[in-house]
């Protein structure tokens, strides 16, 4: 019992600090108990698990203690590194600060120990035992659990507000348009656009083709976002700049400069928004607002779902049971209810704890769910009120906690205005009155977005004071389509969160006024993989046939079909209508490149039934604005097939700037005709690239990317 009570009192105190060391590196505004309890409980399980295996025979007591404190505190030095290694973290300064913090603790530790068993006599061991390390390690044991406990218990939560932002009058300041406008639209394809061009659905596009060169842009065959985008902003292919797949989608990876890296030392303002891969912003850009894959607040979340009927079936939404009976209401009769928010905090993450890693890793989704079921922290209220009102309708009223703030007051089918969470950060959330059967009551919570920080924007506090709306890099997951009941929601949710970052994008063209611009529309992308089979329907009824499972529960009906088969198409109509509000701030010599990373295709997805698949045909049209450019009537024949490794030294050469020879991209001669010969320079590189990519795996960063749909 003494080894076990030994083997407690080391993992409680190690696994304490371990936490906090985690705390202060990277503070949560989800408050800080959960990674307190959990360190210490889980270090002081394994410490007490280790303590139990048997000591080499023919030791005496004393001996046979030492031995089991040694294996205790050796084996979790051993656990803590593997744990990090396996996790591939050692690159990031803040998990090897951490684990440098762990050894240097357990190291003097082991050596207080031994010291300590080997200065005293047999006969004064038990009392020297007690004393000297016994009694101490207990009592640090204990204050360290009862620390985590009382974190618990006075975990801050959000309190939560009504957002109010700017106008994008307010902050216009200046005329001067960009050199170079590169518009991104992320899985555009010419299936789609031809016929919408042809009809006069995508006027402002048509002109851009008429004035200009469009034709394919030939993509991956495995064609991840962030790598392609990678390759199109570089100039160079994966084995070059080091972006390779999701594992290493982001920008600390990226061994190649950029366009706008170049741009910026070539002294060319430049402004970069939404471009997928370049979260942490580096500051090798003017402005920036990082694309996805971005770490969240928290793990994996989704949303939630409160509902008096069946909960969501969509793995990353909360269900919540509103405990209200709708069908008793008499008209003008209310009652009450709450929505308590729940969920792990960010900071908690099986892959940013060593012993929680290796312990997921051995029980996988099982861990995950007793620790949302056991462990979730406390985020927020909302008091509820729900009225029948004289129409025989349902109307939902909430408040803040304690009834400081009115909320909403939503009727069936309303959204709420954002609102704002303010903790030790600020996030912001909305909420919305599902519609579904008269005496149901559904409300869909979005989760927490936070707003522009260090890492995901520059200046942020410059873009913070600009913002007329909450400023959201991605909606929530395109996975959550599978939910025929939520499908009209998340379509509204992802649509408003799209013009929300076309308001940010304007306004940092206006206020900031670029030399070059870049701005990446991905609302396309999100909403392609989820709605495809409902603009082809015929394709995955014949999926369905086939393959039955899946394909046969989410085939798509007629009425889903009715209701979203023009989506895709619609989604595109507004996209255009987007460029041409980004083309009113362009000038006479301002170039513009619109790409795609890739196409769109219906077929069998590899992780999500019935979602849209990638194809490596995408869309290019290079094109300028100038009085002297008469435009024609009529489409012109399409251009040669250009590879994404082309678009970097195009938009060099468009800058002014020479192209590097390292670049496995070539400018066109239809784009050299028009302008002047290519300028070339053996390499931007301080020195040159390795081949093969370095593996770099920001963890937090990949729950968005499972959350999103795109890995598993």
């Amino acid at each position: 019992m003494k080894r076990i009570t030994i083997g407690l009192a080391l993992g409680a105190v190690i696994g304490f600090v371990e936490a906090v060391i985690a705390i202060v590196a990277a503070p949560s505004p989800t408050g800080t108990s959960q990674p307190l309890l959990v360190g210490s409980i889980v270090w002081a399980a394994l410490g007490a698990v280790l303590a139990t295996i048997p000591a080499p025979a023919g030791l005496e007591v004393r001996d046979a203690d030492a031995h089991a404190g040694l294996r205790v505190l050796l084996g979790l030095v051993t656990v803590a590194v593997v744990g990090h290694v396996n996790a591939r973290l050692l690159m990031e300064w803040d998990h090897l600060g951490r684990l440098m913090v762990t050894l240097a603790l357990v190291i003097p530790l082991s050596a207080l120990w031994m010291s300590a068993r080997r200065s005293v006599s047999a006969d004064s061991l038990g009392f020297s035992f007690r004393w000297v390390v016994g009694r101490p390690l207990r009592l640090l044991a204990g204050v360290a659990l009862a620390c985590a406990l009382l974190s618990q218990a006075l975990g801050g939560e959000f309190e939560l507000s009504t957002f109010s932002g700017r106008t994008l009058e307010s902050s216009r300041s200046g005329d001067k348009p960009p050199r170079l406008m590169v518009l991104g639209i992320d899985s555009a394809t010419w299936r789609i656009v031809t016929p919408l061009v042809e009809e006069g659905g995508m006027p402002n596009l048509a002109s851009l083709i008429r004035r200009g060169t469009w034709g394919v842009l030939r993509s991956y065959e495995d064609s991840h976002s962030p790598t392609v985008w990678t390759s199109i902003m570089t100039g160079k292919d994966p084995d070059q700049h080091g972006v390779v797949g999701f594992a290493a989608a982001t920008a600390i990876n990226r061994r190649a400069k950029s366009v706008w890296q170049i741009a910026t030392e070539l002294n060319a303002k430049s402004a970069v928004i939404n471009v997928p891969g370049t979260y942490p912003e580096l500051g090798d850009s003017g402005v920036m607002l990082s694309g996805f894959p971005l770490p969240g607040r928290t793990r994996g979340n989704l949303g939630w779902f409160a509902t008096t009927g069946e909960p969501a079936t969509v793995p990353g939404i909360r269900n919540l049971h509103l405990s209200v009976a709708p069908e008793s209401l008499a008209p003008g009769q209310s009652t009450g209810a709450s929505v308590v928010l729940r969920d792990l905090p960010a900071s908690f993450d099986p892959r940013s704890n060593a012993i929680l890693y290796l312990l997921e890793k051995l029980g996988g989704p099982a861990m995950e769910t007793v620790c949302r079921a056991a462990l979730a922290v406390r985020f927020a209220e909302i008091e509820l009120t729900v009225t029948r009102d004289g129409k025989d309708d349902l109307v939902v009223t909430g408040h803040s906690r304690n009834g400081k703030e009115l909320l909403f007051s939503l009727r069936r089918g309303d959204w709420s205005e954002w609102l704002l969470a303010t903790n030790e950060g600020r996030s912001a959330l909305k909420v919305r009155f599902v519609d579904g059967p008269a005496d149901e009551l559904s409300l869909f919570l979005t989760p927490l977005f936070p707003f522009p920080e260090r890492g995901r924007a520059r200046p942020h506090e410059e873009i913070s004071e600009l913002l007329e709306s909450p400023y959201v890099a991605e909606p929530v997951g395109w996975s959550l389509f599978s939910d025929a009941r939520l499908i009209e929601t998340f379509h509204q949710h992802l649509l408003e969160v799209a013009e929300n970052r076309v308001r940010m994008g304007l306004t940092v063209l206006d206020r900031f006024e670029p030399d070059l611009f870049i701005y990446v529309f991905t609302a396309t992308d999100r909403l392609q993989h989820p709605l495809m089979k409902f603009m082809y329907p015929e394709a995955y009824e014949r999926y369905a046939h086939e393959r039955g499972g899946p394909y046969e529960e989410q085939r798509p009906t007629p009425a889903l079909v009715a209701s979203f088969g023009e989506a895709i198409p619609d989604l595109y109509r507004q996209v255009d209508g987007w460029i041409g509000e980004f083309l009113e701030r362009a000038g006479p010599e301002t170039h513009l490149v619109v790409v795609s990373d890739h196409g769109a295709q219906p077929g069998l997805h590899s992780r999500r039934p019935t979602a849209g698949n990638h194809h490596p045909d995408g869309i290019y049209v290079v094109s300028r604005i100038g009085p002297e450019v008469v435009e024609p009537k009529d489409l012109s024949p399409p251009g040669p097939v250009l590879v994404i490794e082309d678009i970097g030294p195009i938009l060099l050469h468009l800058l002014g700037a020479p192209v590097g020879e390292d670049m496995k991209g070539r400018v066109p001669p239809f784009v050299v005709e028009s302008t002047r010969p290519v300028e070339t320079v053996a390499s931007y590189e301080d020195s040159p690239t390795e081949e093969g990519a370095r593996q770099q795996d920001l963890e937090e960063v990949q729950e968005q990317l499972r959350a999103l749909g795109y890995i598993d």
